[in-house]
C-alpha cells in the first residue's frame, strides 16, 4: 500500500503482490483514531461497528487458517493412507460472532491446540452482543432487520431509555487481543521468535506451510 500526491489530494493504491491491506490492522487503527479524536459520543457508531468489525476479522482469520490446516491435514492422511481426522468444515461467511468463535475453537481443538481459546475474545464477544440485542446490524442503520428502530425514543423521555455503549472497555479487550495475536505485525514476530509465537493465526499459517511442503514432498501439490 503506497500514497503520492496528485495536486493536493492523496491517492492510496491498495492490492498487488506487496500492497495486500492488513484488514484487521486497518480497522482496528481506525478504532483508536477515532477514539483518540476527542469526540466519543459524536462518533460512537462508527466507533462501536468497526470494533465489532475487528473482532469479526480476527475471529474469521484464525477460523479460516483452521480450516485450511484441517483440510490440507485430511488431504496428507488419504495420501499416506493413514486414519482420516473426521471434520466437517462449516460456511464462514455468517456475522454472528459468537458462533464464529465457537466454530474456530472447535477447529483449534481438533488440531490439538490447548486450550483452543484466542485469550479475552469471548468476553469481548459476549460484551459486544449483550448490545446488539441480536442484530448486528444496529451500528450500521437507524432501523433493524425486523422493521424497529435501533433506539427507539419514547414518550416521554426517560434517563433508562438510554443505552450505555462501553466503548473504552472494548477497546481495552480488543487491544489486549489484537496484541496477544500479533495484528499488524506478523513478519517482525516471525523474524524475532520464528514458530514459538502465542498467535494462533500465524501458528496455523505455518502448520500450514509445513503440511503443504509435505504435500509436495509426496507429489500431491
Amino acid at each position: 500500500m503506497s500514497n503520492s500526491v496528485q495536486g493536493k489530494r492523496p491517492v492510496v493504491t491498495v492490492g498487488g503482490m506487496f500492497g495486500q491491506p492488513d484488514y484487521p490492522a486497518g480497522y482496528f487503527a481506525a478504532t483508536r483514531l477515532l477514539i483518540e479524536s476527542g469526540d466519543v459520543r459524536a462518533l460512537a457508531m462508527p466507533i462501536v461497528y468497526l470494533q465489532r468489525h475487528t473482532a469479526e476479522l480476527i475471529i474469521k482469520t484464525i477460523l479460516d487458517g483452521g480450516y485450511s490446516v484441517i483440510e490440507s491435514t485430511q488431504r496428507l492422511q488419504r495420501a499416506k493412507a493413514e486414519p482420516v481426522l473426521s471434520f466437517a468444515i462449516k460456511s464462514t461467511k455468517g456475522h454472528k460472532l459468537s458462533n464464529l468463535l465457537d466454530d474456530a475453537e472447535l477447529a483449534l481443538k481438533a488440531l490439538g491446540y490447548n486450550p483452543p481459546v484466542i485469550a479475552g475474545m469471548r468476553d469481548l464477544v459476549n460484551l459486544i452482543e449483550s448490545m446488539e440485542g441480536g442484530d448486528e446490524t444496529r451500528w450500521r442503520y437507524d432501523t433493524l432487520k425486523n422493521g424497529k428502530r435501533s433506539f427507539p425514543y419514547p414518550w416521554p423521555p426517560s434517563h433508562n431509555d438510554m443505552v450505555s455503549l462501553p466503548i473504552h472497555k472494548i477497546q481495552e479487550l480488543l487491544a489486549r487481543i489484537v496484541e496477544e495475536e500479533q495484528v499488524g505485525r506478523w513478519e517482525e514476530v516471525m523474524t524475532e521468535h520464528g514458530p514459538e509465537i502465542t498467535s494462533f493465526a500465524l501458528s496455523l499459517s505455518l502448520d500450514h506451510q509445513q503440511i503443504s511442503q509435505e504435500l509436495y514432498s509426496l507429489g500431491q501439490l
